[in-house]
């Protein structure tokens, strides 16, 4: 084999090499929303049912809290979504706004109150500082007049 030719596949291998692995790796365009259902108190609530809905199309994903009263939802797409938590004797816990960015995490933390789960508790998230792995703070917003809110900047709290 000529030397040029060895040189110049040489050359193409060490190209191609990093090239292919970042194509086997892949871009991540999901994202996962994370969180803990607890009661007023502080204590962890297992088999609340949470439901995440996408505003733009709709779809829904359902889960249910752990026995540490935590839940998790891979897999999705981009968008602005909307996360309400329900469990028969406590009110309905919603979050609103909630922007999730591909690859990122977000966190919800609901705190359910006693009451029927007529009742709503909403909490709207500015979704500019919703992306909780670049570690910036989150702030929120309350619509009910009976909730307050607290800033962390890796989740949402309501009390």
């Amino acid at each position: 084999m000529n030397i040029g030719l060895r040189r110049l596949l040489a050359v193409v291998c060490l190209v191609m090499t990093p090239v292919s692995a970042a194509l086997a790796q892949g871009v991540n365009t999901k994202a996962t929303l994370t969180g803990v259902v607890q009661d007023g108190s502080g204590g962890v609530v297992p088999g609340a049912t949470v439901v995440i809905r996408n505003v733009a199309t709709n779809v829904t994903n359902e889960t249910t809290s752990n026995e540490s009263g935590n839940f998790a939802v891979a897999a999705l797409d981009a968008g602005t979504y909307e996360a309400t938590v329900s469990l028969s004797g406590f009110k309905t816990f919603k979050v609103d706004r909630i922007a999730l960015t591909p690859g990122a995490t977000a966190n919800v933390i609901a705190k359910l109150e006693v009451g029927a789960t007529s009742e709503t508790v909403t909490v709207v998230a500015r979704s500019e500082l919703v992306d909780t792995t670049a570690g910036s703070p989150l702030a929120i917003a309350c619509v009910s007049s009976s909730a307050s809110a607290y800033e962390s900047p890796s989740s949402l709290y309501i009390s």
